[in-house]
């Protein structure tokens, strides 16, 4: 089995810290996600549940449009999980070009992610939290990543919704 070297800290955001990691095997650089202690919430076993569901759901959605699972150690402290290193993100763009894309180019983006959602929902995987920065660019063609607050259809999987409650980025947030 391989073993991953955390080299730099690229993000950390809701729940978790995204590192560019080594495979001590390839030398390849990848992206790990690692969950962050929650001693804040009433059932800290709750984020971990969630963080199970995140990595199953995305690993089985097997789609050209979905970013693919490659490892993990749920095992670890904190869990992990390891997925291919992407380009940039569709926040990069955006934020490179203020006034917008240009038509051929942003209706293009749009299918390639709107052709993923469908074909997550068709295998009773919503989302629920569609934005740019979970849409990256790998290997020419745009994945849709970050399945954290995800809903498996299928199972009774753990509830990350609450009453009065608001679960997800809130400019992206359907009205």
């Amino acid at each position: 089995m391989a073993t991953y070297k955390r080299i730099k800290k690229l993000a950390a955001a809701g729940q978790a810290e995204i590192w560019i990691a080594k495979n001590s095997e390839t030398s390849q650089e990848l992206v790990m996600k690692r969950l962050l202690p929650a001693p804040q919430l009433q059932n800290p076993d709750a984020e971990l549940r969630r963080f199970h569901r995140e990595v199953r759901c995305q690993g089985s959605l097997e789609h050209d449009g979905i970013m693919p699972i490659i490892g993990w150690n749920f095992s670890a402290s904190p869990p992990w999980y390891i997925m291919p290193r992407a380009d940039h993100s569709l926040a990069d763009v955006l934020d490179e070009h203020p006034d917008g894309l240009e038509e051929e180019e942003a209706v293009a983006i749009m299918l390639d992610v709107a052709a993923a959602v469908e074909y997550a929902h068709g295998e009773g995987v919503l989302h629920r939290d569609l934005k740019p920065a979970n849409v990256l660019y790998l290997d020419g063609r745009w994945d849709v990543a970050d399945f954290g607050l995800c809903r498996d259809l299928n199972t009774d999987s753990t509830t990350i919704t609450k009453t009065n409650a608001i679960v997800g980025t809130v400019a992206y947030l359907a009205s």
